[in-house]
C-alpha cells in the first residue's frame, strides 16, 4: 500500500515535470523565432549554430537542433545514464517541433527589431524565464549542456566551466558571421 502511494506520487512529479519542461521549451522556442533568429544573435548552444547554419546555408533551424539533439542524445544514453537520456530524448523531438510550429510567428506578431538593444534585454528575459522554469524541474533545456556534463564528468570539472568554453565558441564563430555588435549584444543576453 505505502509503495502504491509512493509511486503514485513520483508519477505526479513527473507528469508536473515534464509539462514544466515543455511550457519552457515552448517560451524558448517563441523566444527563438521571435526575436533570436530574426536579429542573427548567437548566444550559444544548439539554437546558436542553427541560427548560423540558417544565415550560411539556409537550414531549416528545427532540423539543425534536431539533428545536433540527436548526436548529443546517443552521447547522453552512451555516457550519463537513463535519467539524463529520458529527459534529452523527449527534449529532442520536443523542442525542434515547437520550433518549426512557432517559425511563423514573426509574423503573426510584427516585431520592429530597430531598437536592438530593448530586443535584446526581452530576450535575455524570455531565456531567464524560460530556463528558470525547466531548472526548476530538476530538469535540463538539453543541448551542449549534455556535453559540458560529460566533459565535466571526464575531467573532473565544473559544468558551468565546460559549458561556458562551448558557448563561448558558438558565440564567436557567431561574430565572425554576424559582426562583433552581434556578440556583444549575446554577451548582454548571456548576463540578464
Amino acid at each position: 500500500m505505502k509503495d502504491n502511494i509512493i509511486d503514485t506520487i513520483s508519477k505526479k512529479n513527473y507528469i508536473k515535470r515534464y509539462v514544466f519542461l515543455t511550457l519552457g521549451l515552448l517560451i524558448s522556442a517563441i523566444n527563438y523565432n521571435l526575436f533570436v533568429l530574426p536579429l542573427g544573435i548567437v548566444c550559444g548552444g544548439t539554437s546558436g549554430v542553427a541560427t548560423i547554419l540558417n544565415f550560411l546555408l539556409n537550414l531549416d533551424p528545427s532540423l539543425v537542433v534536431f539533428f545536433q539533439s540527436c548526436i548529443l542524445l546517443v552521447l547522453c544514453f552512451c555516457f550519463l545514464g537513463l535519467d539524463d537520456t529520458t529527459a534529452m530524448a523527449y527534449i529532442t523531438i520536443v523542442y525542434p517541433l515547437f520550433i518549426k510550429a512557432t517559425s511563423g510567428i514573426n509574423q503573426i506578431f510584427l516585431i520592429n527589431h530597430e531598437d536592438i538593444l530593448l530586443i535584446t534585454i526581452f530576450i535575455g528575459i524570455l531565456t531567464g524565464i524560460s530556463n528558470g522554469i525547466i531548472f526548476k524541474t530538476g530538469l535540463n533545456n538539453g543541448g551542449y549542456g549534455i556535453l559540458s556534463k560529460i566533459i565535466a564528468n571526464k575531467n573532473k570539472s565544473s559544468i558551468t566551466k565546460s559549458n561556458m568554453i562551448i558557448n563561448s565558441i558558438i558565440v564567436l564563430v557567431g561574430g565572425i558571421v554576424f559582426g562583433i555588435n552581434k556578440v556583444l549584444y549575446a554577451i548582454i543576453i548571456l548576463f540578464i
